[in-house]
């Protein structure tokens, strides 16, 4: 079963995406409370926004600047890192031990764009639907998407994917039934008017 710390933390997740309503964020502590969490300002704030969420429902984090020592957890409790820097976050926890191909609400999602960089942001699993054969549905709440919001997103993730840039897929439109949900499969990122496909980097435990 999924441990309350980290169920409390799938239900701020989704109550900070109905509060923030897809509404543009600033990139300072006064317009943004995942910035002012984490200090830094001028930051993507996708690793901000997850940590933000594990922190406030008590699951307990790493230091910060501790993603290269950290080493691995003698047991499955509720832990992450107090990184917002995603490359810091995949390090962490890979560190940890804590890397996996099977999802589980409350895991990390992390996300690299084929050609571009390996890790390029960072959402948080809150729903997962086995659709068999190594193949998941997964809804995620996201920070810093979108022009800069909190935004839900569902689609198919092949486990077993022969090459992993190809992972990430669209679930068949009939089944795009949730209202507010961004039923997307690669998403792109553009960049001086080339487009790179994202795909399922990684997926961090945040319990076990």
């Amino acid at each position: 079963p999924v441990p309350p710390e980290i169920q409390e933390a799938i239900r701020i997740a989704l109550a900070e995406w109905k509060e923030v309503g897809e509404k543009r964020l600033e990139k300072n502590k006064r317009g943004n409370k995942y910035i002012k969490w984490w200090g830094y300002e001028d930051i993507g704030w996708c690793g901000a926004f997850v940590g933000y969420c594990l922190d406030t429902a008590g699951v307990p984090l790493e230091p910060s600047d501790n993603w290269k020592k950290v080493k691995p957890l003698e047991d499955g409790r509720p832990y992450s890192l107090r990184e917002a820097g995603v490359p810091k976050l995949r390090t962490g926890f890979t560190n940890m031990d804590r890397i996996t191909d099977v999802p589980q609400p409350g895991y990390l999602i992390i996300f690299g764009a084929k050609g571009y960089y390996a890790d390029v942001h960072v959402g948080m699993i809150t729903d997962v639907v086995d659709r068999g054969n190594g193949v998941y549905q997964l809804f995620t709440v996201e920070g810093n998407i979108g022009g800069g919001t909190v935004k839900r997103y569902s689609f198919l993730y092949d486990s077993k994917a022969a090459d992993i840039k190809t992972n990430m897929s669209y679930l068949p439109e009939e089944e795009w039934t949730e209202a507010g949900v961004y039923y997307e499969g690669p998403r792109q990122t553009k960049v001086d008017g080339k487009k790179y496909n994202w795909y399922v980097q990684a997926i961090c435990q945040t319990w076990q």
